[in-house]
């Protein structure tokens, strides 16, 4: 149960809390918010959650559902009458996956890491030659794990790297009245903090890991480096870079639009 808008103190809150409905942070079954946007993120970042974790104990264990390789029997494959309701439920689960699939240029089974994390960020670029580019940038990245609670950046923190992200949860935070809110939840598969990196400005927000992470991680001193030496490289991945930024961009004003 998510409450929101009521305090402790009002005949609702007071009601509430005799009958011991009434949680805290850590409470699994009751979650209290001041307004109704704080509640609403709460429970984007469970969602958020639960996805991430699905999605890892499918990796883990790809052999549970039997997903044909070939496209073209896939959907013959999994129309026979499964033999229980789970069942049923995993094999719709999976022709849902194979509708919804983007097309890829590639088998990211056949390639390595960070190069396939790459190749399926930017997946969608209509950019020339992207490949190449994202090949020869790719070696320059550097594999790091965090723990939870970790804090990758602070406001107001001067750029140090942008990072691709593997395995694991974030979320961007800002400070708005002495008071720290969260603004975005980060899941796998995108690159954050490239901004910064490619104009040089200041952090706009707090980056902390909610769980262990795997990121990839390519620092400001490398991209400089690269930026003198191989300017045509990063002009490259620059303007890689800013497509996908444009389209975020894009994406979270048509939801803002959306929820007026």
């Amino acid at each position: 149960m998510v409450v929101s808008g009521v305090s402790a103190d009002s005949d609702i809150g007071v009601a509430l809390r005799a009958f011991h409905i009434w949680g805290g942070f850590d409470d699994a079954y009751v979650q209290n918010f001041q307004d109704l946007n704080a509640a609403l993120e709460w429970c984007e970042n469970v969602l958020l959650q639960a996805d991430y974790l699905i999605r890892a104990a499918l990796l883990a264990s790809p052999n549970n559902i039997d997903i044909p390789e070939s496209r073209q029997d896939a959907r013959s494959e999994i129309s026979f009458a499964p033999a229980s309701p789970r069942q049923r439920l995993l094999k719709d689960a999976a022709r849902a996956a194979l509708d919804d699939e983007p097309h890829t240029r590639k088998s990211m089974g056949q390639v390595n890491q960070p190069l396939a994390l790459l190749l399926q960020i930017f997946q969608e670029t209509s950019f020339d030659s992207y490949e190449d580019i994202l090949r020869r940038i790719s070696v320059h990245f550097q594999r790091i794990e965090v723990q939870a609670d970790t804090v990758l950046w602070e406001q107001d923190d001067e750029p140090d790297a942008l990072y691709l992200v593997e395995q694991g949860l974030l979320h961007f935070s800002v400070e708005m009245n002495q008071h720290s809110k969260v603004i975005e939840t980060v899941i796998p598969g995108v690159m954050i903090g490239e901004m910064s990196v490619f104009t040089d400005q200041i952090r706009r927000d707090t980056l902390v890991a909610e769980i262990d992470s795997v990121l990839w991680k390519l620092d400001k001193e490398t991209y400089d480096k690269l930026s003198n030496n191989e300017a045509d490289l990063i002009l490259g991945f620059v303007k890689i870079g800013l497509g996908f930024t444009a389209q975020s961009f894009v994406t979270m004003k048509r939801l803002a639009f959306a929820l007026q």
